[in-house]
Order: structure tokens, then sequence, then C-alpha cells
């Protein structure tokens, strides 16, 4: 019986296994499982929970809606739904709002503006820091901003803070 002679390349003549009457008839109804409420959670924190392990997820977008910024704001499957072990389910990341007020940052430091800027929803890249000078504030704050705050803007716009450049006289 010399078998190892021939390269093991697949073979036609493998035998064809009818497994359908099998699919058709289970012996054991699989065990279901309840789809959670994912809305308004971040992934990570879905992730750590133990039951979650028995669906799969994927991450198929990110759009703007009204739950927070990273938060899920879309699954594809409703909650309350029982499916089967490793059921994928896709979710939609948010943006947070396309819509919003912008925050008041004048009087802070430039680390909490932008702080204060990205949790508000606007993007790292379209922060831009100026500097003006003007004895009649603090050194080192932002003193004027654009938009003004509470102005309703969408948060892809360019914001501008100026941080002021005067040092402050306390040397005399």
């Amino acid at each position: 019986g010399n078998n190892n002679s021939q390269p093991s390349t697949p073979s036609n003549s493998s035998p064809v296994i009818d497994n359908s009457s099998e699919e058709s008839y289970p012996d054991d109804i699989e065990k279901l499982y309840i789809v959670p409420n994912l809305l308004g959670s971040y992934l990570s924190e879905v992730l750590e929970v133990e039951e979650n392990e028995n669906f799969v997820f994927e991450i198929v977008g990110k759009e703007y809606s009204s739950h927070p910024r990273g938060t899920i704001c879309k699954q594809s499957v409703e909650k309350d739904t029982e499916v089967e072990k490793d059921t994928k389910i896709e979710v939609v990341i948010s943006l947070g709002r396309k819509d919003f007020k912008m925050p008041n940052v004048l009087n802070k430091t430039e680390m909490e503006a932008k702080l204060e800027l990205l949790k508000a929803g606007f993007l790292y890249e379209n922060i831009e820091v100026l500097e003006k000078y003007d004895e009649d504030y603090a050194p080192g704050q932002i003193i004027e901003q654009y938009p003004a705050a509470g102005e309703t803007v969408n948060a892809e716009i360019g914001i501008k803070i100026y941080i002021n450049t005067y040092e402050g006289d306390d040397y005399y």
C-alpha cells in the first residue's frame, strides 16, 4: 500500500455525504440567547459582559445620533430577540449629535478648552489655536472663541480658540 507516493491533491472521488436530512430534523433544539439592548453603551463595555460572548459583534459604520459619541446607536438585531449562539449583531457607532450648542471655553487653559471641545464632539484636527494679546485677561487663558458659546454648530466645522499671550505683570 504505497498511498504516500502521490502528492496530496484533492481527489474528485471523495464520497459526498448527504447530511441534508440531518439538518432538517435536529436532535436537540439549540439553546437560544436573548439579545441585550446595546444602545448608548460602549462596545468595550458590551464585550466585558460574559453573556455577550454568545454573540458576534461587528462595527459596520458610524453616524450622528442622539447617543453619546463613541457609543452604539444602532444594532441590527432588536433587543429581546432570541437568537442562536454566535449570531452576528452589526452595530453602528455614534459620532454624537450632528448639531449641538457650542460650549463656552473662555477663561480655560488650552488643554481644558480642547478637552471640552472634544467631549462636545468636535474633531481634534478642526480645533485651531491662535494667539492674541490682552492685558485685561489672565495670562495663558482662552480669551476669545469662534463660534461663540451657545451657538448651534455642526461637529464638522472648524473652531478657533484664541489664547492670551499676555505674560502678566506681577513682577514690578
